[in-house]
């Protein structure tokens, strides 16, 4: 009985710890993809290339912490769309570019809303 309890209380306590890292995560992302898309409707190109490159690495290090308890899938496909950001930035796609920050915000978004505790997420 007393193991079962501390089985369940540890299952609990991880989710939050990992729900919290997520939330966290996906602030700080929104955050600098809101920046990128301010700049580059501001016009700011030159420093739109170097935030790109930024991005990239941010991700590669945050999906390390995600990559423990998120399908790979979900987060393979943000990675195979942070690598275009530079390209496009570099080559002055700017439409292109607008639109795959605002696919890669929605895909952020959407990871937090599948891996929340709900009960529709959970059953």
């Amino acid at each position: 009985m007393i193991i079962s309890l501390l089985m369940i209380a540890l299952i609990v306590t991880l989710s939050i710890m990992n729900s919290i890292t997520l939330y966290k995560i996906r602030i700080e992302l929104s955050d600098y993809l809101e920046n990128m898309t301010q700049k580059l409707y501001n016009g700011s190109a030159q420093d739109i290339v170097e935030d790109t490159e930024n991005f990239k690495e941010l991700w590669h290090e945050r999906e390390e912490k995600l990559v423990r308890f998120i399908r790979h899938s979900d987060l393979e496909q943000i990675t195979w769309d942070s690598a275009r950001l530079p390209e496009l930035a570099r080559y002055g796609d700017t439409s292109e570019l607008a639109a795959e920050i605002k696919r890669i915000q929605l895909q952020v978004n959407h990871l937090w809303e599948t891996q929340m505790p709900r009960l529709r997420t959970v059953f």
